[in-house]
């Protein structure tokens, strides 16, 4: 009888490979497809994190709310007080890049005092704000608080779109749209 030949431990796989350099590919392959789906799942968590937390419009620090409808998900109506003067909300919305039609006589320097008299509603201001890979649109009413105390009262209305960006807007053509012009 004859023995069979002993197995080296360095023999060629069947590939024709040694051990060590499949293991090798082996171990560049899980990295890379580790490293790839690293990359895809922080993606979807900022897409995700956006959709059960949007962010909100600009709006004061301040703020109390006084009321809150939603008509949907991300379609939202909100009434806010706040001691902020309708002239610093107004300054606030614009530097979160915000548009607003201010009522004329209402907030003009000298230190922004605005008119005693007057309609209650100060400005109106419209915007748009892009998070994630969704989009939002908003409008602020910004009023005199009707109360003895001093500050504004805010209408907010804001509509996340869901499927990309908010269509645009033309301000002039909204505000004479909802005045009947």
């Amino acid at each position: 009888m004859t023995e069979p030949a002993p197995v080296s431990e360095t023999a060629p796989s069947a590939a024709g490979e040694s051990p060590s350099r499949a293991s090798l590919i082996l171990l560049i392959v899980a990295a890379a497809l580790f490293i790839i789906a690293l990359l895809i799942g922080i993606q979807v968590i900022g897409v995700l994190f956006a959709i059960i937390s949007p962010p909100p419009p600009p709006l004061p620090d301040d703020r109390n709310e006084r009321l809150h409808s939603s008509a949907d998900y991300g379609v939202d109506d909100w009434t806010f007080t706040t001691s902020m003067t309708p002239c610093d909300v107004i300054r606030l919305v614009e530097d979160a890049g915000g548009v607003c039609q201010i009522s004329p006589v209402e907030c003009e320097a000298p230190g922004d005092a605005f008119a005693e008299s007057g309609s209650a509603m100060v400005a109106r201001c419209e915007g748009t704000l892009n998070f994630s890979i969704f989009s939002q649109s908003y409008e602020t009413v910004i009023s005199r608080r009707g109360d003895s105390e001093a500050g504004s009262e805010l209408r907010v209305i804001r509509e996340i779109y869901w499927i990309g960006s908010a269509p645009p807007v033309d301000i002039n053509t909204t505000f004479q749209e909802q005045s009947g012009q």
